[in-house]
């Protein structure tokens, strides 16, 4: 009872409340020049019956009628009809491949009054609804559309329907909260939603019906009027620090009202609420140091009745002119992270400074049930710096960090910010997901002068990411993104990342191939991985073979990959050696065998054919156990010597998985020697009293041969300390460690040092810190 005598009491307070009495119009009827305007006479939609057919085909416009008391600098629409009668008229399409979907532009014309605005666009708004915006640019002074009436814009539509057809179109908000809504913007950023009138139309020449019933839309109905939300002036809020204020709403004819926010900046809450009448909620923002600038705030109070109200609050984030001591491994810029059980993983340490910095001290604190800090090593931006680290007592979990030169150096500039590295060890048993680096406790010495105190540094945290094996992409799922992503990485279409690889790597076997793929396949249809001591597969391995008889130059003869299975294969991979000047390959064929499987080739460099074939399907598609012929590949003779001897093809690597993704051996194939030859960090590092170093010997074009390697270290001068390998060595990943000493076994003092390695054409250079 109460709300119903104050909305009686105050049916003739909208003019008072908003200061604008407004709505749209939808006016048009059908004549032999198309359709022309019609005015309302108070809240009546009229419509003018049409004198000349019009036949399926043309093309026709709908104007957009608004009346309005005060300044308006934005209004938006969405008009709902039967789209099997009438169809918009497309101008342009965008396709979204993440979603398999279609989002076109459609035809709209700025009439009038609506030329007064400058940015305007009409598009999809739902099935057989079109939504348009007419707002001004926001440059100041802002464009407006002045009190008056008449019409504002046009929307193009196409005649769908037989003649003598009446339908009727409607403005109706998005049943989304956050969808396009009925509304105008005044001038002070306030948005009002008018009251809504809709029209009709009728093709041909009978009479016009009367299809639409009474809509409100988003006015919630007559006599109501929608919430108010307080005014909220301009914001102002340095980097690093927090803005906070109250947002009020309240609801004239004393409904329920909610309060949310609709629009966010990063790093900013904002909890909805709602209750009797008037409700309010705290708006809390802390903008990173990354964010400056201007940002948007947008509150939205809805009533019982649906009638709604939104306000913007405009909020500027200052620069604060102190130096930075951050890591950009956060969302949105560089994120690192690696597998479960992974070591080393790096995270980085940046500084950004605006002058010297002699010397930095900060403290660290991290979860030590998921990472643990091996060692730090340091950039070249500290080249002569001293590095120490060492937990607080008591405090397991927080380590204090200080770097300074003994020399009176200061941090060198550098393209990147970076002035040292985290070496981590993760958790086997580190859970797939988000764990925060806390630095905080910054100081600096930005002159080495005992007169001059140190300076507090602002300081923001990091973020490490545990990977999910499988996720080849890194983007926390596993789908079918993985699949093709490791598919063109076996072909060798794309690089992986090593974090990448490492996620790929779902049997931890040191290789991403068709084991890994079966893997992520068996996921994507709702199995586990097998975790690492799942048992493998001990029977005998598999023989593969490339059958090539020999036929005579310019003809074509198939050419057949024949296998012994021990047990049912569901991925194989392969990769072919071949003279181009001899042969040529064309498209692999499947045979009866590999029917049901997906086939992927890539003839990737001259004489270099790479093939997978996976199973999408059920079990019935493996290769069943046994000889098979699996691929036949299309071969032309381009040289050689008649038909005696046949075309030279090799198999330089081949894998098979069966379908719960044990990896079978390959009899007489280097299947599991390296694609490349690999140098990688020592670790750890810096190090004392010793190092481990890890290379990698490829295959000569799939010859198992030794070959010559050569690793060495060197000082920082060039001059040889000592050399770790010289000799030949066969294809495989090798480790070793250096003690420190040199060639005379002495123990070498502390400093940079680089260590090199060599094999045919490969040479690589990396370099490592000696602590004592």
């Amino acid at each position: 009872m109460r709300k119903r005598l104050i909305r009686e009491g105050k049916k003739m307070g909208r003019k008072l409340l908003w200061g604008v009495s407004l709505f749209f119009i939808v006016s048009a009827a059908w004549s032999s020049t198309g359709w022309a305007q019609v005015p309302s006479a108070t809240e009546s939609l009229i419509v003018v019956p049409a004198s000349v057919a019009k036949v399926p085909g043309t093309v026709f416009s709908i104007p957009i009628k608004l009346a309005n008391d005060e300044p308006i600098s934005g209004l938006s629409g969405r008009v709902v009809f039967d789209r099997n009668l009438i169809e918009p008229v497309i101008v342009d399409s965008t396709v979204d491949t993440t979603r398999d979907t279609v989002f076109y532009t459609y035809s709209m014309n700025r009439v009038g009054r609506g030329t007064a605005l400058s940015i305007f666009n009409a598009g999809d708004a739902g099935p057989g609804a079109v939504g348009f915006l007419l707002v001004s640019t926001f440059v100041v002074p802002l464009e407006r559309i002045n009190a008056g009436s008449g019409p504002v814009l046009e929307l193009n539509f196409r005649v769908k329907a037989a003649l003598d057809t009446t339908i009727c179109l409607r403005f109706v908000d998005d049943p989304d909260p956050a969808g396009l809504k009925n509304g105008l913007s005044d001038t002070l950023g306030l948005t009002i939603f008018p009251s809504l009138l809709e029209g009709g139309l009728t093709m041909g020449a009978g009479s016009p019906g009367s299809p639409c019933a009474t809509d409100t839309g988003g006015g919630g109905g007559p006599g109501n009027d929608p919430p108010a939300i307080n005014f909220i002036a301009a914001q102002t809020v340095p980097q690093g620090s927090i803005l906070s204020f109250t947002v009020t709403a309240s609801d004239i004819n004393g409904d329920n009202v909610t309060l949310s926010a609709t629009t966010l900046p990063q790093n900013a809450t904002f909890t909805t609420v709602t209750g009797d009448s008037v409700v309010s909620g705290t708006f809390t923002f802390s903008p990173s140091l990354s964010q400056v600038g201007g940002f948007t705030a947008v509150f939205r109070a809805v009533d019982d009745s649906g009638a709604f109200a939104t306000r913007s609050v405009a909020i500027t984030v200052t620069e604060v002119l102190k130096d930075v001591l951050f890591s950009s491994s956060v969302t949105g810029k560089a994120p690192t992270g690696a597998i479960p059980g992974k070591r080393p993983a790096f995270f980085p340490i940046d500084l950004t400074a605006r002058a010297q910095v002699y010397g930095v001290q900060f403290d660290l604190k991290f979860d030590t049930a998921i990472i643990q800090i091996d060692s730090i090593v340091p950039t070249a931006r500290l080249q002569n710096f001293l590095l120490d680290y060492r937990n607080l007592t008591g405090q397991a979990d927080r380590i204090r960090v200080v770097a300074f030169s003994l020399q009176g150096d200061s941090v060198r500039p550098a393209t990147l910010p970076t002035i040292m590295n985290l070496a981590l060890s993760v958790s086997p048993l580190a859970i797939p997901g988000k764990s925060d680096i806390v630095i905080d406790s910054g100081f600096e010495s930005v002159n080495p002068d005992p007169r001059i105190p140190s300076q507090t540094m602002l300081t923001e945290s990091g973020e490490f990411f545990i990977d999910r094996f499988g996720d080849v992409n890194l983007d926390t799922l596993i789908n079918v993104a993985d699949a093709v992503a490791l598919v063109g990485f076996i072909l060798g279409n794309y690089p992986l990342s090593v974090r990448q690889f490492d996620a790929a790597d779902t049997d931890v076997d040191s290789l991403a191939n068709i084991v890994d793929l079966v893997n992520i396949i068996n996921v994507i249809f709702g199995n586990s991985l097998p975790p690492p001591s799942a048992p493998k597969y001990f029977g005998p391995p598999a023989n593969l073979a490339l059958n090539a008889r020999p036929f005579a130059f310019n003809s074509a003869e198939p050419i057949k990959l024949e296998a012994e299975l021990p047990a049912d294969v569901a991925g194989v991979q392969v990769h072919v050696s071949y003279n181009p000047a001899e042969v040529r390959l064309d498209v692999p064929e499947k045979t009866v065998s590999t029917g049901g499987l997906t086939l992927r080739y890539l003839d990737n460099a001259p004489g270099k054919l790479s093939i997978v074939l996976y199973n999408m399907g059920n079990s019935e598609n493996e290769i069943p156990a046994g000889s098979q012929t699996i691929l036949n590949i299309p071969a032309k003779r381009l040289s050689g010597v008649g038909d005696t001897i046949p075309p030279k093809l090799t198999i330089t690597r081949a894998f098979l998985s069966t379908g719960n993704g044990q990896g079978i051996p390959v009899a007489g194939i280097g299947a599991n020697v390296p694609r490349q030859f690999e140098l990688s960090q020592n670790y750890p590092n810096p190090f004392n009293p010793k190092t481990t170093i890890q290379f990698k010997v490829a295959a000569a074009d799939g010859d198992g041969s030794p070959v010559p390697v050569k690793l060495e270290v060197f000082n920082i001068l060039g001059q040889s300390v000592k050399t770790l390998v010289d000799e030949r060595r066969a294809p495989g990943t090798y480790t070793l460690e250096w003690d420190g000493t040199d060639v005379s076994g002495s123990r070498v003092s502390s400093g940079i040092y680089l260590y090199r390695f060599t094999s045919k054409d490969f040479s690589v250079t990396k370099k490592m810190v000696f602590l004592k």
